[in-house]
């Protein structure tokens, strides 16, 4: 079983590389996966099957980080708030609405939805028109170095990197000049739009 997950894990990395590179559409991405496991270990078993019941399993799951959902409680207060995620819609909207943090969004992209991922500067750009706010009055957290904090901003964004460990800033590229360990110091500084 560990074998399998070490396989399935790097397999489904470098799907979702692609993905973010425009290289192969999440359709294709939902079945590759595990067509690509199932030939690695010579099975007979149907991919498309599988698929299905993985995303059943997948989207059941609340997973929401530490002190995810007071932080959010909080930040709602002070600005609208958006959501930018990569990922499967039905999956994603599944595990917003377990999770009970639907009602802090003032909008949620999903790139299955929307047709186009981060780093693609658009799905800020629509992200942004949906709040009502330019990008430049926007700051963007999220935990993944390339498609997340260089594209925010690349599209004219602030970003925040969180970071839970100590690791080390890993791109040749500047990093931003915010990063955090915890979501709950976004309070620390996150800007108040509401009066």
């Amino acid at each position: 079983m560990e074998e399998a997950t070490g396989v399935y894990r790097k397999i489904n990395a470098d799907l979702w590389h692609g993905f973010e590179q425009g290289k192969i559409g999440i359709q294709e991405l939902k079945i590759k996966r595990f067509r690509s496991l199932l030939a690695h270990f010579n099975s007979d078993s149907n991919p498309e099957e599988m698929a299905v019941r993985y995303l059943d399993s997948l989207s059941g799951k609340d997973c929401l980080l530490p002190h995810a959902r007071e932080t959010l409680s909080s930040l709602c207060y002070r600005a609208p708030l958006g959501l930018v995620t990569n990922g499967i819609s039905r999956v994603q909207r599944r595990r917003i609405e377990k999770a009970g943090i639907r009602e802090r969004f003032s909008a949620i992209f999903i790139s299955e939805e929307q047709g186009i991922s981060k780093p693609d500067a658009r799905v800020f750009a629509r992200a942004a028109a949906a709040l009502g706010l330019p990008l430049s009055r926007l700051l963007f957290v999220g935990d993944n170095p390339a498609t997340d904090i260089l594209a925010a901003m690349h599209a004219g964004m602030d970003a925040c990197w969180f970071v839970p460990s100590d690791a080390p800033w890993p791109h040749p590229a500047e990093a931003p000049n915010l990063s955090i360990r915890e979501l709950s110091e976004l309070l620390r500084f996150a800007p108040g739009l509401f009066p």
